[in-house]
């Protein structure tokens, strides 16, 4: 009997570990949140959109994932506030799920609104890119098992779901190139 729990628990230690396994990298991540990652410049600069909106909204969303990466829930707070108040009536979904996220400050909650945001996104970063590559990243282990995507400005996975706890938990679903390449 022992011998069988000991094997059952050495499986599910192995599934778990491949199905979040990958190169390990060698690059530094605040996980511990003590950076405000609002501030941080992300590489969107080299991401363009035809619309200055999408633009916008583009730079608020990966604020978000940041904060989220960080475990940051005042970041996040943040972010989703400016989000919301920039977003004009043509992104009316998504500014109540911005303005859920800026009245939590749950991480937990925060996580599940940023994954609505990423739902409601696709269409608007897929239809309006043009420069640049946008990564489409998925966790098989996310909310429970059921997994959850998001998008990021760098193939590089670091998960806004998990945070410090499975950093590097997901893989690369999806490139989205922009329109006609």
């Amino acid at each position: 009997m022992n011998t069988r729990l000991n094997l059952t628990a050495g499986l599910i230690l192995i599934m778990i570990l491949s199905s979040c396994g990958g190169k390990e990298e060698k690059q530094s991540v605040n996980p511990a949140g003590t950076e405000n990652p609002v501030n941080i410049k992300p590489v969107a600069d080299e991401i363009t959109f035809s619309e200055p909106q999408s633009a916008d909204y583009w730079k608020h969303y990966l604020a978000i994932k940041n904060a989220l990466v960080a475990g940051n829930s005042n970041a996040a707070q943040s972010a989703a506030d400016e989000m919301s108040a920039a977003l004009s009536e043509n992104y009316a979904g998504l500014r109540p799920v911005a303005d859920e996220m800026a009245n939590t400050d749950d991480l937990g909650e925060q996580r599940q609104f940023f994954a609505e945001l990423t739902a409601k996104s696709e269409n608007l970063l897929t239809g309006h890119l043009i420069q640049g590559k946008v990564y489409k990243q998925y966790c098989p282990m996310a909310f429970n098992n059921q997994g959850g995507y998001w998008y990021s400005d760098k193939e590089q996975i670091r998960n806004p779901y998990f945070g410090d706890q499975m950093l590097k938990c997901g893989k690369v679903s999806e490139v989205i190139n922009p329109q006609g390449k």
